[in-house]
């Protein structure tokens, strides 16, 4: 939104006008799949196929949608919320003598009612449309002045800027007394959200329902997700820095607020070199950048009030063009898109007129939001009031300036709106990408199945489109009598496409009889497993073509069998066959009925363990079908290997193999390794004195562990002997030479997870 600074002369009235259109109403998205909401026209306003607004003032219709758009994952019913607001005021509003000295925060929620949130009166204000002002949370309970609560908990000091609305009408606020961000529900319920934080500062939420907290004492910026979950965005200490989010500085933090892309910006005030204010950017993974920099001193500058800051970005807010709205003490001021700031508002000294241009005066500038129709409100700080902004840039007072009451009606004061909810029908969109002529035959007395060769397109994937014919393939067609054939295809959305074309049959005499006839070798299946089906062909020719069907839909290839493993429980097999002259094959036979059974789960331990000279039951547990026959092979260490839980007692590792047959005769395997841990026999002693006796240091069974790691040390912890496997015993040497008499100490690791064997050999002569 870019103010315009000229006049408008508004015909105020009332409310917009919905009138939606005669049911049902069909929504059909691209070609990419997505459909977008858009608006012609506002006298009345047409939106698509839609709805009429009528809009009875010369003011601008603001239309919102909920949801934005329908794509592929919302086809089918949906309901759609269509609101329309104008700038409809009947009266200027009265501010009165409601008491505003305090205003902090304040936000609109989708329902177009403003909340206010004050620093000190520990109390949030609602103002709906037409200006009745209630206590919608907080309140004074007891004697002290700061004794406050609302429903299901209290409202404490806000901060500037710590409020915020989300599209579901729920509000969020910093409280600085429990360091809390709570949550206000639409009935007015309080209850804590997140935290706590050391003093949370303003707020801003994105579209995803992420909110973004300011916490100007530990110079950083939290991240805050739908579920409470608190994480750190950037920033962490004092300073001025650009970078990745931990790594970046803050100084002092103003406002927040989060564009549609998901970037957060933040205004700062930076003291270390020179006192100057910058606008800085946060990407979605914290990446922090200067998004704008005026190069000025933080002073007023009369010379230059568009890049002169003389406040610190005390209110900040995009509209929905992606233009920045700036609250810098009396000037209101955008920065565009395209990083350009402008003073659109307001004068460098401060004051209080209402207006336009550089006529207007405010006093100090805090934060800001905006209603339905694009309308800015702000709180002037100075002179508590709460000011407007309309979208032809005048400047107006809708509230504050009495010093004694907190609630009352002030009259209408935002635009006005209305909101329906509207049925619709989301449909994909099918297209035939296949053309269709005209059709003379002969020799036919038969329609074909034209929906063999159909080619279909669909904007949307998985769209598991359905193609008719009518009339029917097989219907009689007669001579010299055009027939016209229609095909119509049919998504999964209700979306569909239509080809019609006429076929006319030439024949002198009668055309031969011909049928199909599909068959199989069993019509039970196991789940997962192949089945064939063959079609006959009385009559055919070479070239018949044939086009398998399962539930109705084209499947398989063009041949005279079709094998598959995808099929369910319950569906019908079928085919249809054409002719090479174009003549129709009328299916005689009926649809297969496939019943398809469950294959038996295994669930059996992989591994299992023993030691040599014990045994193991094998414990296998067989879901999803009645198993009639259990077969384990090999049989060598089974008790019996046709039993559904065999005790095994193999003397080596050895894997068994379990097949299991259900009653429907289908089949599952699994396996199990079963490890025969074999005790390694160490002695302590051995005598290398070549008598042929126990020369060698011989450790019975290590052998069955290849990649064992044998070390021996002497006395002196120098190593002696070293192998990775045993293939030969140690001799009792060292580098050739015979080792003394003595102890020896070793350590044996055998690499299976076991524990390292170690101990004390004696080498004797």
């Amino acid at each position: 939104m870019v103010l315009c600074l000229c006049m408008h002369s508004f015909l105020f009235g009332q409310a917009p006008t919905i009138i939606p259109n005669n049911q049902p109403i069909v929504l059909k998205p691209d070609a990419s799949g997505k459909y977008t909401f858009k608006t012609t026209g506002d006298h009345p306003v047409l939106v698509n196929d839609l709805a009429r607004v009528i809009n009875n003032t010369d003011s601008t219709t603001k239309l919102r949608f909920r949801p934005e758009f329908f794509d592929c994952s919302t086809t089918g019913p949906q309901t759609l919320t269509l609101t329309a607001a104008s700038d409809g005021l009947t009266t200027t509003p009265t501010p009165g003598n409601i008491r505003l000295t305090d205003a902090a925060a304040l936000c609109f929620d989708p329902s177009g009612n403003l909340y206010l949130g004050g620093f000190s009166s520990h109390l949030i204000r609602k103002i709906t449309p037409d200006g009745k002002i209630t206590i919608f949370a907080g309140g004074p309970t007891g004697t002290g002045a700061d004794v406050f609560t609302g429903l299901g908990g209290t409202v404490g000091k806000m901060p500037r800027g710590g409020m915020i609305c989300d599209d579901a009408g729920i509000i969020y606020f910093s409280d600085e007394d429990t360091g809390y961000i709570k949550k206000l529900m639409p009935d007015g319920t309080v209850s804590n959200f997140a935290g706590p934080f050391e003093s949370p500062g303003a707020l801003a939420i994105d579209k995803q329902h992420n909110l973004y907290v300011t916490l100007p004492l530990g110079f950083r910026v939290d991240k805050i997700t739908p579920d409470g979950k608190i994480s750190l965005l950037a920033g962490s200490t004092e300073g001025d820095k650009d970078g990745p989010g931990n790594l970046a500085r803050f100084e002092y933090l103003y406002d927040i607020d989060v564009d549609d892309a998901g970037n957060v910006f933040v205004g700062i005030t930076e003291f270390l070199m020179e006192t100057r204010v910058k606008i800085k950017k946060i990407a979605p993974d914290g990446t922090v950048s200067t998004y704008f920099d005026p190069g000025k001193l933080y002073r007023p500058d009369v010379k230059d009030p568009d890049n002169a800051f003389n406040a610190g970005p005390t209110g900040l807010r995009f509209d929905r063009a992606g233009n920045m709205y700036i609250g810098d003490a009396g000037l209101l001021k955008i920065i565009d898109k395209y990083g350009k700031a402008k003073a659109v508002l307001g004068s460098t000294t401060l004051g209080y007129a209402d207006g336009t241009g550089s006529d207007v005066r405010f006093g100090q500038l805090g934060p800001m939001d905006m209603d339905l129709c694009g309308n800015i409100y702000l709180i002037d700080e100075t002179n508590n009031l709460i000011r407007k902004v309309t979208l032809n840039g005048t400047v107006s007072t809708v509230l504050g300036g009495g010093s004694t009451q907190l609630t009352g009606d002030i009259g209408y004061f935002s635009c006005q709106q209305s909101a329906v909810n509207i049925p619709v029908d989301v449909h994909s969109s099918p297209v035939f990408t296949s053309t269709y002529n005209n059709l003379t035959l002969q020799d036919c007395a038969n329609l074909a199945d034209y929906t063999i060769a159909a080619a279909i397109a669909d904007n949307c994937p998985d769209a598991q489109v359905k193609i008719t014919q009518s009339p029917a393939p097989g219907s009689p067609i007669y001579n010299n009598v055009p027939v016209q054939v229609t095909l119509t295809a049919i998504d999964k959305t209700g979306g569909t496409a239509i080809a019609s074309f006429t076929v006319t049959a030439k024949y002198e005499a009668a055309p031969p009889g011909r049928s199909v006839r599909v068959s199989t070798a069993s019509s039970k299946v196991c789940a997962g497993m192949p089945v064939t089906f063959k079609a006959d062909v009385v009559n055919g020719d070479a070239g018949t073509t044939y086009q398998w069907l399962v539930n109705g839909v084209n499947t398989g290839p063009n041949k005279d069998t079709f094998t598959t493993t995808d099929l369910k429980d319950g569906d019908l097999v079928n085919c249809a066959a054409t002719t090479g002259t174009g003549c129709g094959i009328p299916n005689i036979g009926t649809d297969i009925k496939v019943n398809v059974v469950p294959v038996p789960v295994i669930m059996l331990k992989a591994n299992e363990e023993i030691l040599a000279g014990n045994s193991i039951t094998l414990n296998p547990t067989v879901t999803g079908s009645t198993i009639a026959a259990y077969l384990w092979a090999p049989a060598t260490g089974l008790s019996d290997a046709g039993a559904e839980h065999p005790v095994a007692s193999p003397e080596i590792t050895t894997t068994y193999k379990l097949k299991v047959i259900s009653t429907d005769g289908c089949e599952a395997e699994s396996n199990v390794t079963v490890k025969v841990i074999i005790h390694i026999d160490i002695p302590n002693i051995f005598t290398p004195n070549g008598d042929g006796i126990n020369d060698v240091w011989n450790i019975k069974y290590l052998d069955n562990y290849p990649n064992a790691t044998v070390t021996v040390y002497d006395r002196n912890g120098g190593i002696v002997f070293q192998s990775k496997g045993y293939p030969k015993p140690w001799n009792g040497t060292y580098n050739g030479q015979s080792v003394p008499t003595g102890a020896y100490y070793y350590i044996i690791d055998l690499k299976d997870g076991s524990a390292i064997r170690s101990g004390n050999v004696n080498v004797l002569r």
